[in-house]
């Protein structure tokens, strides 16, 4: 489900925020990969609101 998703993407950016914390990666890798993170995000708000656009007729 897009939802479950949506979820495991803000668990990802806590985790990032906690690898930051801890030192295991830099602060240029921790903005990069929350950049990404946060991208990725807006795409599965997009296939959440309007999931229709993304069904193929093949179904």
């Amino acid at each position: 489900m897009l939802t479950d998703t949506d979820g495991e993407n803000s668990e990802t950016d806590t985790s990032l925020d906690f690898a930051h914390d801890c030192g295991y990666i830099t602060d240029a890798e921790h903005q990069e990969i929350t950049r990404e993170c946060t991208e990725i995000g807006r795409m599965l708000g997009s296939m959440i609101k309007s999931p229709e656009k993304f069904l193929t007729s093949d179904l």
